[in-house]
């Protein structure tokens, strides 16, 4: 999925990504501030940076299992993010991450985690 390619969608509000799809790109959804709910398949294995920035409208969001790590900025602005699944395998986790998650009410950090900047 190539970056900003839903950049400011702002009527998109839920998605599907199918399993065709290996990454998403840098600000691939950012500014969607009414996306509710967003599928991410177990065949994605990156994330860029932005990615999910400003989608103030997302309420929780799991993490597959290929996903090493949550580059920076990546849930930044999610005002309404309450939960957040993430998988064993996520060793790192980038700068501003969670920053203005004002609604995450819990967070398990994987034993396999090595890095929070």
């Amino acid at each position: 999925m190539d970056d900003r390619v839903f950049y400011n969608c702002t009527q998109l509000n839920v998605i599907k990504i199918p399993l065709t799809i290996t990454s998403i790109g840098k600000y691939a959804f950012y500014g969607c501030s009414k996306l509710i709910q967003i599928e991410i398949p177990s065949t994605v294995n990156s994330v860029g940076e932005y990615a999910f920035d400003g989608c103030t409208s997302l309420l929780k969001i799991e993490i597959p299992m290929k996903i090493m790590s949550l580059g920076n900025y990546m849930f930044s602005g999610c005002i309404s993010l309450a939960q957040i699944s993430i998988n064993a395998t996520t060793m790192s986790f980038g700068l501003y991450v969670f920053s203005g998650c004002k609604s995450l009410k819990k967070l398990v950090i994987p034993n396999s985690t090595t890095a929070i900047t």
